[in-house]
């Protein structure tokens, strides 16, 4: 059988009768071993919710045309090829080369990503196995809006938590001062966390 990958072979039956006599068949067909790639380590993981996805094309295969890319997903079911199969992106990053990455951005914070590299050829499509990295948390994002319900000793102060930055665990709370100077960019005052959270 074929034992080299990303190559491509011809096939002609033939049969050889009692008498040695051989006849080929007058069809040849081909086709093309899978190529085989392999999944790096992400890098670049950074707040501005993009990674680099990195992979490799071992030397000492065939000489076929290859694709190679990236499927990622934010999870990590796979079918039995080893393909992720829940809601994944596929990305294109370049042709028959030994090193390959690709710049994904738009990510989500606080999220793990499972990725795997990919080769393509007239064959078909390999998958190396999966590995994964997680997005970091951000800060979160929060508006004031009118105090309410004044009275000579008591208010009750209102904000919105526009953004948890990817932490559903984001406790929120209100800073009060006499004065409205800040320091550093802050109010400097009594902290309070808001029991409803």
């Amino acid at each position: 059988g074929a034992d080299v990958s990303n190559t491509t072979y011809s096939v002609r039956p033939y049969a050889i009768n009692a008498a040695g006599e051989k006849t080929y068949s007058n069809e040849i067909s081909t086709f093309t071993t899978l190529p085989e790639v392999e999944t790096g380590s992400a890098t670049n993981v950074s707040a501005a919710m993009q990674a680099t996805l990195n992979g490799s094309f071992p030397s000492g295969q065939g000489e076929a045309n290859v694709i190679l890319g990236f499927r990622y997903s934010k999870s990590a079911q796979k079918d039995d090829t080893g393909m992720l199969t829940s809601d994944p992106k596929d990305v294109d990053a370049g042709e028959n080369t030994a090193s390959f990455s690709k710049l994904i951005e738009g990510l989500e914070p606080n999220v793990e990503y499972h990725y795997q590299a990919y080769a393509k050829n007239d064959g078909g499509i390999k998958y190396a196995e999966p590995k994964s990295f997680k997005t970091p948390i951000l800060p979160p994002v929060v508006t004031t809006t009118d105090v309410t319900a004044i009275s000579s000793t008591s208010a009750t102060f209102n904000g919105n938590l526009t953004n948890n930055g990817g932490d559903t665990e984001t406790i929120i709370g209100f800073i009060f001062s006499t004065s409205s100077s800040l320091t550093n960019g802050a109010l400097t005052g009594t902290e309070i966390d808001d029991p409803t959270t």
